[in-house]
């Protein structure tokens, strides 16, 4: 592992500690799943990486041959990945399927552009935004619409007492 030759990749550069990957659960275990990540490495996430709460069944989480984003925490002794699924932030999901989709629609662009060369995209006309109207006539509007205001006001009405009503049990007298 020392001296790398130019050209070769250890395993421990190709993921990183604190990189987000996406992978496939391959198999579940009663103690956590293991994933096999996109550069075909696999990897564990023990019951207690998977999420914040009491895990009492692994699969109640996660099912096999479903894809997550895991977080590499490093390696064991035996130099195989430790995986989390609770330390991935949503924020961070969110930024990586971005990514992702991102570079599927600039690929999708670049290959239409080698197909279809010859068409353009027109732009559409811009539009003048809205100029406020003059402070006169605004105030002329607001007057107006208090003036409406004013005439759907209604009066109050009197307080109604409440009618009397005979109670159902006499009243109590002291013995």
């Amino acid at each position: 592992m020392w001296p790398l030759e130019v050209g070769t990749l250890s395993a421990e550069m190709a993921n990183n500690i604190g990189d987000i990957v996406q992978g496939t659960v391959v198999r579940i275990r009663t103690y956590g799943a293991f994933v096999k990540l996109e550069d075909g490495e696999i990897g564990l996430v023990h019951i207690s990486e998977i999420a914040e709460e009491f895990v009492r069944s692994v699969s109640d989480f996660l099912n096999e041959g479903e894809a997550i984003m895991v977080k590499v925490l490093g390696r064991n002794n035996e130099d195989k990945l430790n995986l989390s699924l609770k330390q991935v932030l949503p924020e961070e999901v969110d930024s990586m399927r971005y990514d992702q989709e991102m570079a599927a629609v600039q690929q999708g662009l670049s290959e239409r552009e080698e197909h279809m060369p010859h068409i353009e995209i027109k732009q559409p006309p811009e539009v003048a935004p809205r100029q406020p109207p003059a402070l006169a006539e605004w105030m002329k509007e607001a007057k107006q619409l208090l003036d409406r205001l004013q005439h759907k006001r209604l009066k109050p009405k009197p307080s109604a007492k409440r009618p009397y009503r005979p109670r159902r049990f006499g009243r109590r007298r002291p013995r």
